[in-house]
């Protein structure tokens, strides 16, 4: 019998914790295939002008970071969807 699996709370920090490290990877990946500039990473993620992507502790993300990692993820892959193979995979 299919089992629905319960969507995820991003208001609890042990959630964030939990797919911080990963959310943030991926993140740093799309913007790289995107040649996103660090202003309009910066500006995506919803962080103040002047911090440092690279140092940013992925397991003390807020959740408004985390809502908007989900969105860019949900963008990229619709984007895969709708034009296939014509979207290049990797950075």
């Amino acid at each position: 019998m299919h089992q629905s699996r319960k969507p995820i709370d991003l208001g609890y920090e042990v959630e964030r914790q939990r797919l911080g490290p990963s959310g943030l990877n991926a993140f740093r990946r799309i913007m790289r295939i995107w040649h996103a500039s660090e202003e309009t990473s910066r500006m995506l993620l919803g962080v103040t002008p002047g911090t440092n992507l690279d140092s940013l502790d992925a397991e003390r993300m807020g959740e408004e970071q985390m809502l908007r990692i989900s969105y860019l993820l949900g963008i990229y892959k619709a984007l895969h969807i709708y034009w296939e193979k014509s979207l290049p995979a990797n950075g």
